[in-house]
């Protein structure tokens, strides 16, 4: 089975809008949308009118269970048991509920005898007049947690933090300045799910570059940021 993720979540002030998840069972000869009801495109409106949409950034399925689906959103992330029929969520990573939980990055790792969710929460970092809360960004920052049999996992707990390798103020709550982390990605090594790697944008409206790359081996429990 393949799937896709809709929508924009590339921060523009006019990103396209979710219309839900792409699921294909013939190796892409043809399509049928998941989630439609639940992946609605229209938020209420933004502080200063403009109308708000959902975006899904990232979709990735279970490896030991391939009914269960995950996709990362403009609001956290949405958890599917029956391969896209019905969904969960929005599930968050973190309690910093007005913070925004942008879910850039999404990764399942096997772990034996369980499936590991690890999720970067990327927010910008900085506003605009359509998008005034992208400045909201406390929660920026990678988390992880044991994929449940149903409902949303318990036990998230962030893996970025400052005594394993990563600014003081990443994933605590307050935004920039205090967290300097712009959008996160998240990659995995395909040789070995232990070593995990998250690129980091640099919090800036007139110059947007890379404030760094981190590299784990130990999936995720220390980190060490790669000269660039």
């Amino acid at each position: 089975m393949l799937y896709a993720g809709t929508g924009d979540l590339r921060f523009g002030s006019f990103s396209f809008g979710a219309n839900g998840v792409l699921k294909s069972t013939d190796a892409g000869e043809t399509w049928a949308v998941k989630g439609a009801d639940v992946f609605n495109p229209f938020y209420p409106p933004s502080a200063n009118g403009f109308p708000q949409y959902q975006s899904i950034g990232k979709v990735a399925v279970d490896p030991n269970d391939s009914n269960k689906v995950l996709a990362g959103t403009k609001t956290g992330l949405f958890i599917s048991y029956d391969a896209g029929d019905n969904w969960t969520g929005p599930c968050l990573a973190n309690g910093f509920t007005s913070q925004r939980q942008d879910t850039t990055g999404l990764i399942l790792r096997d772990v034996g005898t369980s499936t590991e969710v690890i999720v970067a929460i990327g927010t910008r970092g900085f506003e605009t007049p359509v998008q005034p809360n992208l400045n909201q960004n406390g929660a920026n920052g990678l988390y992880k947690a044991s994929l449940p049999a149903s409902g949303c996992p318990t036990d998230f707990a962030a893996i970025s933090r400052a005594d394993n390798g990563w600014p003081v103020g990443t994933a605590s709550g307050a935004p920039t300045p205090a967290n300097t982390l712009g959008r996160v990605d998240i990659a995995v090594s395909p040789s070995n799910n232990s070593v995990l790697y998250a690129q980091v944008g640099v919090i800036s409206a007139a110059s947007p570059t890379i404030l760094g790359v981190w590299r784990s081996t130990d999936a995720g429990t220390s980190w060490t940021q790669a000269t660039v």
